[in-house]
């Protein structure tokens, strides 16, 4: 294959944008992109190779695998070992359990499914991941896998349905990735059926390099044509580049510009037409030499530096830190994988024992970090305990039963009260749901993060919730909400992510009490006596203050007192100008002064009260259940 001097430079056009998305400039909101350019020159290049093997009757897959590990693993497993011991000196150990876990995934390859079911690629929580970008490294080894398979069958069957393959299953893979982004946007962003395409895009262009030779002469042939694609190219990279940013919707029909433009420059620059002169000049070129190990290196630099300062990196750090990720990818394009691609020096053998023995090494390291890692015990019950679906904490013969409805707040107590409440001889059912406040007519406003059909399931879940703790009549209801967050916070477009159902114009503040109110006023008449979880301080800047306690820039970890107050005041205003009948667990005093300003959400021992700064440590669960525990044994003695 011959090697052109123009695609190195396209890489650095690629890398080079993502760096600096990643280090928060925002003249690059649309780096992203970089990635779906690799993916266009993956494709073409592994076409390219694979194809003229074929064609030259020598292809062999063992070949082929090999040197995918030669370029690949080396350099990864290089900074996935330079990332262990800063993860365990300054994450904190919540981050610290997740970063095992993805060690475990990008040694599988697998790490975007990982990162998909974790979180959106642009959520804040990104920033913080080191490993966050090997997710891209995944989706091509997933194709790697599964397209030399793939030519080497229609090889055998007709040559010629090579195109007309890779033709329509780029256009499936298009539209699959123009429904995810509107249904599953995690999903159409991270996995590989939604970016195929772009990886075809470039295989297309191998295709016709490799088979319809004469027909890319006689278009190469006009000078003024190939010249004004190739900077149309260039043009359509940089508006992505800059004109996009991470409310775009990606990667659909909007994909198709940066990747259509590194298309053309791929298929029609050369070192004769203007851009290919740019793209082929000595400092495009070093670049992109080194792309590859700068893309493995800036995320960890950035996520580490974002871990172990306690304000957000200054610009000139992260612009230092952009840079230090070129100074280590040139010394590991020097030392690491130019020795590792020589055939010489380390065979094959060598090269799939390295392999084999490296993976295995780092799955096991990521599970001892997992396993290992002191995180704060939670309790979230599972979905299957919900509705009577399983007994859980269901007694068949108690003398007391006692329903609890809410959100992740109840889940996090969820199993300390069941627990708590079968000693007494107490049933327990749940009516739980992440995210979902446990408000009947109002509507959850998050489309982009939780999904489409969220909004639906919530509000369905709370009808069902409503309905049958009526028709069961349990003795008493539990009603624990993160109302703090609900009436507070807003989604991406700037709206309340809780809205009313009749009138979307009412603020929170104003309809949440009056919902609540009529919800005690029907268990009430039901016979049912409602008892409610007040909001308890928690911290708004948890991330903030817990990197500042561990690097001993400060004395503690403090919650909101005076703001859960504020939001206690609020939800209750309409039950108390009532009079309606309700009982209620004071969050404030749960583990702190009530009359104080701030709350230590520390213990004695300086363990995490709440393991989020917000949901409940186990211990803290099992305190809040035993005050439930007495509040209704207390109302039933006589």
């Amino acid at each position: 294959m011959k090697y052109r001097r123009e695609i190195d430079g396209l890489r650095t056009i690629a890398v080079i944008p993502v760096i600096l998305f990643h280090a928060g400039f925002q003249f690059f909101q649309g780096g992203f992109v970089g990635v779906d350019i690799f993916f266009v020159i993956s494709g073409y290049l592994i076409t390219t190779i694979i194809l003229s093997d074929m064609n030259n009757g020598k292809f062999s897959i063992v070949h082929f695998y090999e040197r995918r590990a030669r370029r690949i693993l080396p350099a990864l497993f290089l900074v996935m070992l330079c990332c262990i011991p800063f993860a365990y000196m300054w994450m904190l150990p919540v981050h610290l359990r997740d970063f095992g876990e993805s060690v475990v995934a990008v040694s599988l390859f697998a790490s975007n499914m990982f990162f998909w079911n974790e979180s959106g690629y642009f959520d804040t929580a990104a920033e913080l991941k080191p490993l966050l970008h090997a997710w891209s490294l995944s989706v091509e080894e997933q194709y790697y896998v599964i397209f030399p398979l793939f030519l080497m069958a229609l090889w055998k069957i007709r040559m010629r349905l090579i195109f007309a393959a890779l033709c329509a299953v780029a256009v499936l893979s298009l539209l699959i990735a123009e429904w995810g982004i509107h249904t599953h946007p995690s999903f159409a962003f991270y996995f590989l059926p939604p970016r195929a395409w772009e990886l075809a895009i470039g295989a297309l262009i191998a295709f016709v390099f490799v088979y319809k030779l004469d027909q890319a002469k006689f278009v190469s042939s006009h000078r003024a044509l190939c010249e004004f694609l190739g900077l149309a190219g260039l043009t359509m990279i940089a508006y992505s580049i800059f004109f996009y940013d991470q409310s775009t919707p990606f990667p659909g029909f909007y994909a198709l510009v940066p990747t259509i433009g590194s298309g053309l420059i791929i298929a029609f620059t050369s070192q004769k037409t203007v851009a290919g002169m740019f793209l082929a000049s000595r400092p495009m070129v070093a670049i992109g030499l080194i792309s590859y190990s700068a893309y493995l290196w800036h995320q960890p630099l950035l996520a580490f530096a974002r871990h172990r300062l306690v304000e957000e990196p200054g610009t000139l750090l992260l612009l230092a830190l952009s840079l230090l990720s070129l100074v280590l990818a040139y010394i590991t394009w020097r030392l690491v994988e130019n020795p590792f691609r020589n055939k010489n020096a380390i065979p094959r053998s060598a090269i799939f024992t390295f392999a084999i023995i490296g993976t295995l090494l780092f799955i096991v390291a990521g599970l001892v970090i997992k396993f290992t890692a002191p995180v704060t015990p939670r309790e979230n019950i599972h979905v299957s305990c919900n509705f009577g679906k399983k007994s859980c904490y269901s007694l068949p013969e108690s003398t007391l039963r006692v329903a609890l409805w809410g959100d992740s707040y109840s889940a996090a107590m969820g199993d300390a009260l069941g627990r708590e409440l079968n000693e007494a001889g107490i049933s327990l059912e749940l009516y739980i749901k992440q995210s979902c406040p446990s408000l009947v007519s109002t509507l959850r406003n998050e489309d982009e993060r939780l999904g489409p059909d969220f909004s639906k399931q919530c509000f369905e879940h709370n009808q069902r919730a409503y309905q049958k703790i009526l028709a069961t009549k349990p003795d008493f209801v539990v009603i624990a909400n993160s109302y703090q967050w609900y009436l507070t916070d807003k989604n991406d477009n700037g709206e309340f992510i809780l809205v009313d159902m009749d009138d979307s114009s009412r603020p929170p503040a104003d309809f949440v009490p009056d919902v609540l109110n009529e919800e005690v006023e029907a268990f009430n008449a039901a016979g049912i006596a409602a008892i409610l979880l007040s909001p308890h301080p928690k911290a708004t800047e948890f991330f903030e203050q817990s990197k500042a306690y561990k690097f001993g820039h400060a004395e503690g970890i403090f919650g909101d007192v005076a703001e859960a107050q504020r939001i206690t005041n609020i939800i209750y205003s309409k039950l108390e100008a009532e009079g309606t009948p309700f009982t209620s667990i004071d969050g404030r005093g749960i583990f702190c002064d009530p009359s104080a300003n701030e709350c230590s959400i520390l213990d004695e021992e300086g363990k995490l009260t709440l393991w989020d700064g917000s949901h409940f440590s186990r211990a803290t669960a099992d305190i809040v259940a035993r005050k439930i525990r007495q509040q209704i044994l207390a109302s039933k003695s006589p």
